[in-house]
């Protein structure tokens, strides 16, 4: 039986956009773990996330996520709510219509009751946060949707980014060694992002890059942990020269601000009576 949800009339449309930067020459994929809550450290929650490694750009998200969003943008009807008005009238959302353009279009009286798909595939809740960087310019951007308690009909300004330099770890290497996904990995440690981390690295893939900003090796970072548990990630398959595009903005303007603004914002958004804390990718501790 489909999941029916009444939402109020606020739902706004939201500004179609979108832009190509790189395509990927290669696509790592990991079982992502972290802890929610700092007062329930049992309680861990998973994710599988993509690393995107391009010619000038790297991307990092929740590959859950980009799944879910890319079926949506199809307009299959099978991906699309559905409204249906008080008079038992109803119609199909299409791709990039707001709920109200919707209700207009059907001549829907009211505040319609919203059936979502049943066959929307599982996202995660938690990590909408996307990660960009360009090597060229050695500039780190995170993108996200957070909610502005100033202004909560604002969907266009509550996509924030903010750009930083990019600054690599500073690693001590190990001769220690191991076994991942069929590869030959080693041992490499550092302190960065307010955390200490262990990760294994593959010669075998001589690219720089890792998962979040975790890179400077010479190798591929395959897996990665931090001292206190929080935060693992171990890669389950690596593709090359897959070309899928790696997009910057995908449906949505964002603005970019200062670091400080952006988590000052992200901080009460978390605090809105009723709205469950999202514990964003890893948090950097700064």
């Amino acid at each position: 039986m489909k999941k029916v949800l009444i939402i109020s009339f606020l739902i706004v449309s939201v500004l179609g956009y979108s832009q190509t930067i790189d395509h990927a020459q290669l696509e790592v994929i990991y079982h992502f773990e972290f802890v929610n809550n700092r007062l329930d450290p049992d309680r861990r929650i998973t994710d599988e996330v993509i690393l995107l490694i391009g010619n000038e750009y790297t991307a990092y998200f929740s590959f859950r996520n980009y799944i879910a969003d890319s079926l949506r943008r199809t307009g299959a009807p099978e991906f699309m709510p559905e409204l249906i008005g008080s008079d038992g009238r109803r119609t199909s959302v299409r791709l990039n219509e707001s709920f109200e353009a919707a209700t207009a279009r059907a001549g829907i009286v009211g505040t319609p009751t919203v059936v979502m798909p049943r066959t929307m595939p599982a996202s995660s809740p938690f990590n909408r946060a996307r990660y960009f960087i360009n090597r060229k310019s050695a500039k780190a951007t995170r993108m996200e949707h957070i909610v502005d308690v100033r202004n909560l009909s604002n969907a266009h300004g509550n996509n924030l980014s903010y750009t930083e330099p990019l600054n690599s770890p500073t690693w001590t290497i190990s001769t220690e060694t191991q076994t991942i996904i069929g590869y030959h990995t080693q041992k490499a440690t550092t302190r960065f992002g307010g955390r200490d981390w262990t990760v294994w690295f593959a010669p075998d893939i001589p690219i720089s890059e890792g998962p979040w900003k975790l890179r400077g090796l010479p190798g591929l970072i395959l897996k990665a942990e931090t001292a206190d548990g929080e935060f693992s990630l171990t890669a389950t398959s690596v593709n090359r020269g897959t070309r899928r595009p790696i997009v910057k903005c995908e449906r949505h303007v964002y603005r970019n601000v200062p670091k400080r603004e952006f988590f000052r914002l992200r901080t009460e958004s978390s605090r809105i009576p009723g709205r469950s804390f999202e514990f964003n990718h890893i948090e950097i501790l700064e």
